[in-house]
C-alpha cells in the first residue's frame, strides 16, 4: 500500500536566480527543493511565502514563527499578505530607483520619481509605526514572528539609497532593535553585505567587498 502521508526527510535546499529548470513565472526568484521518500520527484516551493509555510507546515517550527493556532496563524497571514503590495513594494521601488538602476546603468536617478517613491514608501512605513505597532511590541502581537523578519529585512533595504526608516518613528525604531536582537546573529550576518554598503559616504564612488 503506498503511503498517502510522505513527509520530507530533508535536507531543504534553497536556491535563487535565473533557472531554465524552472517554470517560467519563477524563473528569477527563490525557490526551495526538500527531498521526499519519492527520491526522482523532490517537493519544491516558490516564492519567499510559500516557502516559509511550507516549511513551516512539513518541518518542526518553533511555535512563535508561524502559529499552529489557527486565529494566531491569520494574524501572521494578515501581514504577509498585506506586505506584497505595501512593504516589498514601495520599500523595493525605491531601491531600485535610488541605488541599484543608477549603479547598474551609470545614469543618475531622476529625483522628480526618486521623490514619488520615497512619498509613497513614508506612507507606508507610517502605517507600520502607525498601525501595526501601535499598541504590541511586535507587528501580530506580544512574540516575534516570520511576519517581523520579512518587514525588517524589507525596511533594511532602502539604508542602502542613504534612507533611515527609523528617523522619527521611535515605536518602529525599537521593534526593530527587537527583531535584530531576539535573531542575533543571524540578522546581523544576513546584513553584512548591506550594513557595508550603507555605511558608505553616498557622495564617493561605490564600491564593496564579497
Amino acid at each position: 500500500m503506498k503511503d498517502s502521508n510522505r513527509r520530507p526527510r530533508g535536507p531543504y535546499q534553497f536556491a535563487s536566480g535565473l533557472s531554465s529548470r524552472l517554470p517560467p513565472p519563477c524563473r528569477k526568484i527563490t525557490f526551495a527543493e526538500a527531498e521526499t521518500r519519492d527520491l526522482l520527484h523532490p517537493h519544491r516551493s516558490y516564492l519567499n511565502v510559500g516557502i516559509t509555510r511550507y516549511v513551516c507546515r512539513e518541518f518542526k517550527v518553533d511555535e512563535p514563527w508561524y502559529p499552529s493556532d489557527s486565529r494566531k496563524q491569520a494574524t501572521v497571514d494578515e501581514y504577509l499578505e498585506w506586505q506584497h503590495l505595501n512593504t516589498r513594494l514601495h520599500c523595493a521601488a525605491y531601491f531600485l530607483a535610488k541605488f541599484l538602476n543608477p549603479v547598474m546603468r551609470g545614469k543618475p536617478a531622476k529625483p522628480e520619481k526618486v521623490a514619488e517613491l520615497e512619498g509613497r514608501m513614508n506612507d507606508c512605513i507610517d502605517i507600520i509605526e502607525n498601525v501595526w505597532l501601535k499598541d504590541k511590541p511586535f507587528l501580530t502581537g506580544n512574540t516575534i514572528s516570520v511576519a517581523d523578519i520579512f518587514c525588517a529585512c524589507e525596511l533594511e533595504q532602502p539604508r542602502l539609497a542613504g534612507y533611515d526608516p527609523k528617523k522619527g518613528r521611535p515605536r518602529l525604531t525599537a521593534w526593530m532593535e527587537k527583531v535584530a536582537a531576539e535573531t542575533s546573529p543571524h540578522y546581523q550576518d544576513a546584513h553584512k553585505f548591506l550594513n557595508q554598503i550603507a555605511a558608505q559616504d553616498p557622495q564617493k564612488p561605490f564600491s564593496f567587498k564579497l
